[in-house]
């Protein structure tokens, strides 16, 4: 049967928000907590460019390998960390992105079931249908179409005003999976048009007739991409 193996991308210096995962939320830094909720998982790995990250890191007993520092986003470095660990064609990656606080390992395991019983290179990922009224305008939160079938559509971090509600559209949660050998061609994929306008990698997939399957969840979620994220950690008690 085909390994499941969970990799955590984290690149120190984010844009948006620099040295976010260092920062504490109830006395441990981001990057713990998330770890800390895969870690019934047999096979984690902390993926990182940062020294600093890796002596972190090691200081709370996770698996973590230095990365290259010149990857763009964080599914090149679970390719790098997948070609490391020697991973086999049908191996089952799932590639958590460091700024997901909250995640279920019900999640985690659906998905890999749903990869475990296809045949076909699809991509899958987790998608909420509890969008706040704040989101819709939030370019940090992207927003997902999904089909009858549950394959995404689109994804976008903006929302026309003339929008219709909402039976299609979710919330997306920064969770992917697929298997070795689908990593491998994502990631040999050239820059999109679209991507490159919204900012959003898996636009590129798409592009390239990428199916990405939905995981559905009522659960929202919470992703940590500002600082005011981080202070509403606190004040709606997420944790």
């Amino acid at each position: 049967m085909e390994k499941l193996f969970i990799i955590i991308p984290v690149r120190l210096n984010s844009s948006r928000f620099p040295n976010k995962v260092l920062k504490k939320i109830h006395g441990k830094k981001l990057i713990q907590h998330v770890w800390e909720q895969l870690k019934i998982f047999s096979n984690v790995f902390i993926a990182t460019d940062s020294p600093i990250i890796v002596l972190e890191a090691k200081k709370f007993g996770a698996n973590v390998i230095l990365t290259k520092k010149n990857h763009t986003n964080g599914t090149e470095r679970c390719n790098e960390v997948a070609k490391k660990l020697n991973l086999k064609r049908n191996d089952i990656i799932i590639n958590v992105q460091c700024d997901e606080l909250v995640i279920y390992n019900h999640w985690i395991k659906k998905m890999y079931n749903q990869l475990l019983n296809c045949q076909e290179e699809i991509i899958t990922t987790v998608v909420s249908s509890k969008i706040e009224s704040n989101d819709w305008n939030d370019k940090s939160t992207v927003k997902t179409f999904i089909n009858q079938e549950n394959l995404a559509m689109n994804f976008t971090r903006t929302i026309s005003p003339n929008h219709d509600i909402k039976k299609s559209t979710y919330k997306h949660i920064g969770i992917y999976g697929y298997k070795k050998i689908t990593l491998s061609k994502i990631c040999d994929l050239n820059i999109t048009i679209r991507e490159e306008k919204e900012q959003l990698e898996q636009l590129r997939w798409l592009d390239n007739n990428f199916k990405i399957k939905c995981i559905k969840t009522t659960h929202k979620g919470f992703s940590i991409n500002t600082k005011e994220d981080l202070e509403r950690v606190t004040k709606q008690n997420i944790l």
